[in-house]
């Protein structure tokens, strides 16, 4: 063949005979051209081959898998990996990505990507109308819970990064609006606040907390936005100095959920 493309191997030709290097020698060895691919390779001499490559023997009928019909139920089907098989599979992967593997979609997006896109469009038609077993609620909190908080925040940063930009269906907006939204709670937010409740007042706040979040401990100069004064009992006509304290927008974010929890938090319980 012509165009024959030969694996990149530790050949040498040594008195007009070619030899490949194994266990320390330099043995004999002859070139083989795959028969269907045309892929070249250096095999001992003395080795046997069916004049396919492993990619070719692998296809179609030379696969030993060939016409044989997986089980109704689907292979493999509740299948769950071993302790000691998962801890392999990480190590393997942790060397792989430390001698420069990459991810194949890294840099991919399903604007760009029709894979991406047609895999997303799957995943969305089975979970719609879908909900979790509160068995893998209950592993979905314990894991985020024992997650390093610098790590789960750099998912977070980078989840919303790729958001950035997309707009959210009409009808999904619909849905999502009043109270059909998981955080209505009645419409406080549309309730007046008091009188008192002024620029100059927050900013006093501000000024008696040092302009520092007090949960991250971030000052203001470094965020991009200025620093919320949050109701630690949630009540927005509650403007006693006691009651209110300073966070940066991340961390305000954050206390709209488990309210319970932040307010014990906040009071030192």
């Amino acid at each position: 063949m012509t165009n024959t493309m030969v694996c990149q191997q530790d050949v040498r030709v040594i008195d007009g005979q070619a030899r490949l290097f194994t266990n320390g020698y330099w043995r004999k060895a002859r070139l083989i051209i795959c028969r269907q691919c045309g892929r070249g390779w250096y095999m001992l001499e003395h080795k046997k081959c069916k004049g396919l490559c492993r990619k070719c023997m692998n296809k179609g009928r030379n696969n030993p898998m060939h016409g044989r019909k997986l089980p109704n139920d689907g292979f493999r089907k509740g299948h769950r990996h071993s302790e000691e098989s998962k801890k392999k599979m990480s190590a393997s992967h942790k060397q792989e990505f430390a001698l420069g593997r990459k991810p194949w979609n890294e840099g991919l997006t399903t604007q760009t990507d029709e894979r991406l896109k047609e895999c997303g469009a799957k995943i969305a038609t089975a979970l719609k109308g879908g909900t979790a077993s509160n068995e893998a609620k209950e592993n979905m909190r314990k894991f985020w819970a024992g997650l390093d908080p610098d790590k789960r925040n750099a998912w977070i940063k980078k989840a919303s990064v790729g958001r950035k930009g997309r707009k959210m269906p009409p009808e999904v907006g619909e849905r999502r609006r009043g109270s059909n939204n998981s955080n209505w709670r009645g419409g406080k937010s549309f309730e007046p606040y008091p009188i008192g409740w002024t620029r100059t007042f927050k900013e006093q706040i501000r000024r008696r907390d040092n302009y520092t979040c007090q949960i991250c401990e971030v000052p203001e100069a470094e965020c991009e936005k200025r620093h919320h004064v949050h109701h630690i009992d949630y009540d927005k006509k509650n403007i006693k100095p006691e009651n209110l304290i300073t966070l940066c927008n991340s961390c305000h974010t954050k206390t709209n959920f488990h309210r319970n929890c932040w307010e014990k938090y906040f009071n030192g319980e």
